[in-house]
């Protein structure tokens, strides 16, 4: 599932993260859900699983890495039941109910709010609930929505700096593999080359603008998600942005009747065969937005440096 505007965080304020849930008379916990935002819930412990009663509803989250944090959304319909269980088999019940207007986004969840364990550990010390408190304190950043890729950390400074000219020298020298991959407005083109993994933990996308136009190419921004596949999956799901390490000659025009290159270095990664990612270069002054798409298995088989 699911379940990652880059490079922006995002911050909760601890006032916030600690206000008290809303519960009905039987402990469930009370959440609100619309079509058009999404509505986080962040557990103190990794998810396990998730079950809704009805499908106008819908929850979402890493199956393939320990995240904390659930996703939800629906379309107008009966309020439905939403089960959530931990990897260390704590169980949190919801009643989810559909609104147009939501006063609250976010949600945090304490070990004082589990119904129960699936291992019969109903207790909650009051270590653990000062645990959680730090926990929820904490600044949450965009890489807590990864699902179905890996965790992806910024790199410190001095790493950045250790992306010498050399290697991107001799990535744009080994030229282009991929021909079919490539995104197209009026006079410009932007191809996919190569995508590199240099056996550290890093992959390399090589991409190339080109100009033809009598017009330079200005780029505003450079944004990397992960997107699912299907179409009807795309407006339903949040995107799942991707913060580069560094991109080389990020902000490089492409001059009129010209090419640029551009090396985009990011933290390895998977994606499962229901997304694909999605590079888009936004234009400064015009409208000639470029959005490249590559499937899975180029991102899981990259060429080897």
């Amino acid at each position: 599932m699911l379940k990652l505007f880059f490079p922006f965080c995002l911050l909760f304020v601890f006032g916030q993260a600690m206000a008290q849930l809303e519960k009905d008379k039987e402990n469930n916990i009370i959440v609100y859900v619309s079509s058009s935002k999404n509505t986080n819930l962040f557990f103190p412990t990794p998810i396990e699983s998730g079950v809704l009663g009805k499908d106008n509803y819908e929850f979402a989250f890493s199956d393939e890495t320990k995240t904390k944090l659930g996703i939800l959304r629906g379309t107008q319909g009966p309020e439905t039941n939403l089960l959530v269980t931990t990897i260390e088999g704590n169980v949190y019940s919801f009643i989810v109910r559909y609104s147009e207007d939501l006063q609250k986004l976010n949600y945090f969840m304490s070990l004082s709010d589990k119904i129960g364990n699936m291992n019969g550990d109903t207790t909650n010390t009051e270590g653990e609930k000062k645990e959680n408190n730090n926990l929820v304190s904490k600044n949450i950043s965009v890489n807590d929505y990864n699902a179905e890729a890996k965790t992806i950390e910024r790199k410190n400074e001095s790493t950045r700096a250790n992306e010498t000219n050399e290697l991107y020298k001799f990535i744009i020298e080994k030229g282009r593999y991929y021909k079919r991959y490539y995104s197209e407005a009026t006079g410009v083109k932007l191809h996919l080359y190569n995508i590199f993994n240099d056996n550290g933990g890093n992959l390399f996308f090589y991409l190339k603008l080109e100009n033809s136009s009598s017009v330079t190419y200005q780029i505003d921004t450079i944004e990397i998600n992960i997107v699912a596949s299907n179409s009807y999956k795309k407006t339903s799901t949040q995107t799942i942005p991707i913060e580069p390490i560094t991109i080389y000659k990020e902000y490089a025009n492409a001059l009129p009747n010209s090419s640029s290159d551009y090396i985009i270095v990011v933290n390895k990664f998977t994606i499962n065969k229901e997304k694909q990612l999605q590079i888009k270069f936004s234009e400064l002054t015009g409208e000639r937005d470029l959005e490249l798409v590559i499937p899975n298995q180029y991102i899981n088989n990259p060429n080897s440096k």
